[in-house]
């Protein structure tokens, strides 16, 4: 988000509302295209500073990748996984129904491999196994 203000700053955005109201217009709202390419040149940014990572990378709360459908960023990242000296970690909150996640149930992580993917139980989540018998 904070990319999306910037690249919307460097733009000559004066009022950051214009994109919440974007935004709210949905898919088929006229502003969208506008909004895409904004979140786009956010995302080319954001990839800029963050790859290749220097130490280890965990990034949580993907769900702007798939409600802009920032393929070319995902791409960006599985690429950049596969040779980076530090590991890049995706958490991917969702069900617990095994084989490759996708965000938000609609946007499958391209180039993703079923052994590149770990798994956390909900009963460890919950701590069920420090539970007394």
């Amino acid at each position: 988000v904070a990319a999306i203000h910037q690249q919307a700053h460097s733009g000559g955005v004066k009022n950051l509302g214009v994109i919440h109201l974007a935004d709210l217009e949905g898919k088929t709202g006229v502003h969208w295209r506008n909004l895409s390419s904004l979140v786009e040149r956010a995302a080319d940014s954001l990839a800029a500073t963050l790859l290749p990572p220097k130490a280890p990378l965990l990034l949580v709360q993907p769900g702007l990748i798939a409600r802009y459908r920032l393929e070319v960023f995902a791409r960006k990242l599985m690429d950049r996984a596969q040779t980076a000296e530090a590991p890049i970690f995706l958490l991917v909150p969702t069900h617990d129904t095994g084989g490759i996640p996708t965000i938000n149930g609609e946007f499958a992580i391209p180039g993703l491999l079923a052994s590149q993917v770990l798994w956390v139980s909900l009963a460890w989540l919950t701590n069920q196994h420090n539970r007394a018998a």
